[in-house]
């Protein structure tokens, strides 16, 4: 696996595209992104040994799935570990629905139009993911973090 990703490979992978050096379809885009997930499994962009720092207290372990905070481990199914990853690589930014869809189904996204149907069913389907979470963390009575909703935008992970 590697270990260190380039500020090139970031930027790509954060959308950050300058259109003026680099012009590409937006479905190309879509196609692009998607295989960059498969090959990287979205989490360890940013991190290094395979632990990714959330704030002061917390670390995501993502070769064992665990959260560690306040004395506790928390493990996720790889799913969740996806969506939890994507949040925590900047805790407090607001992740889109098509961000979490990228990362959790992105052979679904490859068509270049989904029916009504599979599209309610995603929705539906990261509703239930993010709830899941939700309960987990709980569930382990972990305050020092927690998802938060933006209606119409998206999901943040925020730092309590």
């Amino acid at each position: 696996m590697i270990q260190d990703v380039t500020v090139e490979t970031e930027k790509l992978l954060k959308y950050e595209f300058d259109k003026r050096l680099v012009p590409i379809s937006e479905e190309d885009l879509r196609e692009l992104t998607s295989r960059i997930y498969d090959v990287f499994s979205v989490a360890p962009l940013k991190a290094r040994n395979h632990v990714l720092k959330i704030g002061s207290r917390i670390e995501l372990d993502l070769r064992s799935g665990e959260l560690r905070t306040e004395g506790k481990v928390l493990s996720f199914t790889p799913t969740h570990l996806k969506v939890i990853a994507l949040l925590a690589l900047e805790p407090g930014v607001v992740r889109s629905h098509e961000e979490f869809y990228q990362a959790i189904w992105p052979e679904k996204l490859r068509h270049s139009f989904l029916k009504r149907s599979e599209a309610g069913k995603m929705t539906k389907n990261l509703r239930v993911t993010m709830n899941t979470l939700r309960n987990q963390l709980a569930a382990q009575q972990i305050s020092s973090v927690s998802i938060k909703t933006f209606t119409g935008k998206g999901y943040a992970l925020v730092l309590n």
